[in-house]
């Protein structure tokens, strides 16, 4: 399963820091909470250690990843039956008139039948939501949906604005 589908590649420990900032740069369009880099480089690291998931990219030209999907693999609070769970789908601003979300999408869909369990992916945003939703559903079923209470839209864009938690 290392090599990958669709031009899709499972990251290595070495891919770490491009990782990181992606997700930086990911919580920097839509991060709900503020973002801490230290958990995010030790769920990175887990991550590209296959350590209860892994971590797809899309390796451009230029040598630098262009787009990255993470995946933790567990159950869910009430079963032992396993499924993968996205954690984040993310292209880089600069290579999104490609197909590489699709791709990403893909490549989830090849590592459920690999695992032979099921795969779940979701969009928490409220930048361009509805195209985001048009390709989920092209590429996947619909079940459910997310609804929230609490969140004060304006604040989560002030935390955006502030960036990473100082500590």
């Amino acid at each position: 399963m290392d090599q990958g589908f669709a031009g899709v590649r499972v990251a290595r420990p070495e891919d770490e820091d491009e990782i990181v900032s992606l997700i930086l740069l990911l919580h920097s369009e839509n991060g709900m909470f503020t973002a801490v880099e230290e958990y995010i480089r030790d769920e990175v690291r887990r991550l590209t250690h296959k350590d209860g998931g892994l971590i797809g990219v899309i390796d451009g030209e230029s040598g630098k990843i262009e787009g990255t999907v993470g995946f933790d693999i567990s159950s869910w609070w009430y079963t032992d039956d396993l499924c993968i769970n996205e954690k984040w789908n993310f292209v880089h601003p600069d290579h999104r008139r490609t197909t590489h979300a699709k791709r990403l999408i893909e490549f989830g869909k090849w590592c459920s039948d690999q695992l032979k369990i099921p795969l779940f992916m979701g969009i928490i945003t409220n930048d361009r939501t509805e195209a985001k939703e048009r390709l989920y559903r092209r590429q996947l079923h619909r079940i459910g949906g997310y609804f929230t209470h609490g969140f004060d839209l304006e604040h989560i864009s002030r935390l955006r604005d502030h960036g990473l938690q100082q500590g």
